[in-house]
């Protein structure tokens, strides 16, 4: 018997029609915003790059000022719905290990949306110098 490949299993997740169908699921969003927050406090003990990642994410997913393609949107909302979903490929209260299923979908979420990412942190460093005054 093979022990089953985690990386293989969680770039299954993005191709998964059911978890297509949810991330397409306008309800999808709003599961999102109330339960997202949630995962993201100190004493969940997530390291700070993955909170950023997250954050990240979500402001992508949810500024009404920029558009992203189609895939890299899904693989985000598939990210972010499984971050909060009490289904796992690997429980979550196990010590050490439980948190890695999460992170390796972040990781290949990011992967996908790697383009879409570079793009909206243009977008967000474009907007920041039009917000700034010019000089006298």
């Amino acid at each position: 018997m093979t022990t089953p490949d985690p990386q293989k299993q969680t770039e299954k997740l993005f191709t998964d029609p059911e978890w297509q169908k949810r991330a397409d699921d306008p309800k999808a969003q709003e599961a999102i915003k109330e339960g997202l927050p949630n995962l993201l406090t100190p004493e969940k003990g997530y390291l700070q790059k993955v909170i950023d990642d997250v954050t990240l994410f979500y402001r992508m997913l949810f500024d009404k000022s920029f558009r992203m393609k189609k895939e890299a949107r899904r693989a985000l909302l598939i990210a972010l719905l499984y971050l909060i979903s009490p289904i796992d490929l690997i429980p979550d209260w196990l010590p050490f290990v439980g948190r890695l299923d999460d992170l390796f979908v972040l990781a290949v979420a990011g992967k996908i949306a790697s383009e879409e990412i570079a793009r909206y942190k243009l977008h967000l460093a474009t907007a920041k110098q039009e917000l700034k005054p010019e000089k006298a």
